[in-house]
């Protein structure tokens, strides 16, 4: 809009108020020094509208040479001649314009595609800490309302503390708790675990049982000799978390029952704090995008898996993989693209290795394998399968097919070394000499030169 204005308003306007003004002065020696005046207006005006500074130097000109002249034939050829001399003047503004411009993108674009990873990046961090934060505060309320229940977050402590609590009852003689699991019982936690057997063959008479919602007073069964017994079902919004028999004294029957509306609550609070802190560790141990094990948590497990080695004397190998060029698939195929291509070989290396086998992602487009008990010539057969099954796999994205490679390192223990820290130095170093030769390769660590002992 703006250029509009000068264009067709301001140009025509100050050229006619110039001309009008030159008209009204008394005599040549005030026009003449009026005539300058043009210059700087239409230098301002040019940048903004370009060919403004040709066309306010030819009036000029042509006003000066009538002025001289006071023949307007020999004004205009002159003023002809300076407008073209002078309309080189905008274009060369106009391309010093456009080469700064380019200078600006081609500097400034590189930097907003790295900017736009790293906020991705930092956004979905976040995320995670805010998914994380809540999960937290949710088992720390728990905590608080689950009085001595949720000392334990283990589920196995939290039924013995739950069995040892209920025991110390007035009349309670022995305590039975099973769970309800796609339309069958479970046995979760008994007293008298020889009565293991009869429990299972009663609950499953009694599938009812499973659609009861308050404490009641039920027959106990014939093998047990007893008068009374209390049945608890313990829920939480509505689902059925456990169920649990007390076998109990006639006298004290009425009592369990009353105390059952105080107990409920603050079981059902313990046994759900133990669920969601096993999700929790869950995924603290594996990888949210892939469902491999976390670095840190693959590293406790490889730290074990030496110990147990070097205990029975037994062998192991170490892949470290890395998809090359990854990089190039987020840039042209975009972030999803890339999420799904790791997915995708996530489950083709396990599909690939045995169960058993230690799979993790180490850290971005780097994966890691521990195989257990196997030889170099079975490594090697292993990671020739990957490697070639990964190079077959086709992968589709903004309606285009395209495929990717990996590179391998491996390195076998105790032949490349004995700690996780040479193992892994190993492999990564055979990974890195892959990548250097030209990626889509593999390489065991031993096979390099001077690699006759561990790094």
């Amino acid at each position: 809009m703006k250029k509009i204005i000068v264009r067709y308003v301001i140009t025509p306007l100050l050229l006619g108020i110039f001309i009008f003004v030159y008209r009204l002065l008394p005599d040549d020696l005030y026009r003449m020094a009026l005539i300058p005046v043009l210059l700087p207006f239409g230098l301002y005006i040019g940048y903004t509208f370009p060919p403004a500074v040709a066309l306010f130097n030819a009036t000029g000109l042509a006003l000066l040479l009538f002025t001289i002249s006071h023949q307007w034939t020999g004004a205009v050829v002159g003023s002809g001649f300076m407008f073209m001399a002078a309309a080189i003047i905008p274009f060369y503004f106009q391309r010093q314009r456009v080469f700064e411009k380019e200078e600006f993108m081609r500097h400034y674009e590189p930097l907003s595609r790295e900017l736009a990873v790293l906020q991705e990046q930092v956004d979905t961090i976040k995320i995670e800490l805010q998914s994380f934060e809540q999960e937290i505060e949710r088992i720390s309320n728990l905590y608080v309302l689950g009085r001595e229940l949720v000392e334990h977050v283990d589920s196995e402590e939290v039924l013995e503390k739950l069995q040892r609590i209920l025991l110390r009852r007035p009349g309670v003689e022995s305590v039975a708790i099973f769970s309800w699991e796609k339309g069958n019982w479970k046995s979760l936690q008994l007293s008298r675990p020889d009565e293991k057997d009869r429990w299972m063959e009663f609950v499953r008479n009694h599938k009812y049982l499973s659609t009861e919602k308050e404490p009641l007073l039920m027959p106990p069964p014939e093998w047990l000799d007893k008068n009374a017994m209390v049945f608890w079902p313990v829920r939480i919004d509505k689902a059925l978390l456990a169920s649990i028999f007390l076998v109990t004294e006639p006298v004290a029957a009425l009592r369990q029952i009353e105390e059952g509306s105080i107990f409920l609550p603050q079981i059902a609070l313990g046994l759900i704090r133990t669920k969601l802190f096993t999700e929790v560790k869950e995924r603290s141990r594996n990888d949210s995008l892939t469902g491999l094990y976390r670095r840190g948590y693959f590293i406790e497990r490889f730290e074990t898996e030496i110990k147990r080695a070097e205990r029975y004397k037994s062998s192991f190998s170490l892949f470290m993989m890395d998809i090359d060029h990854f990089k190039r698939v987020n840039d042209t195929y975009g972030h999803l693209a890339g999420d799904e291509v790791l997915r995708a070989l996530a489950k083709l290396f396990a599909r690939y290795t045995r169960p058993g086998d230690l799979l993790g992602r180490y850290g971005g487009e780097e994966f890691i394998v521990l195989l257990h008990m196997v030889t170099p010539y079975e490594a090697r057969e292993i990671a020739s399968d990957i490697k070639r099954a990964v190079s077959r796999h086709e992968f589709s994205a903004q309606e285009t097919a395209f495929k990717v490679t990996i590179s391998i390192g491996i390195s076998h223990y105790p032949a490349d070394g004995k700690s996780c820290d040479e193992l892994l130095s190993a492999a990564d170093h055979a990974l890195y000499r892959v990548k250097a030769s030209g990626r889509n390769g593999i390489l065991e660590f031993n096979s390099l030169p001077g690699a006759g002992a561990a790094p």
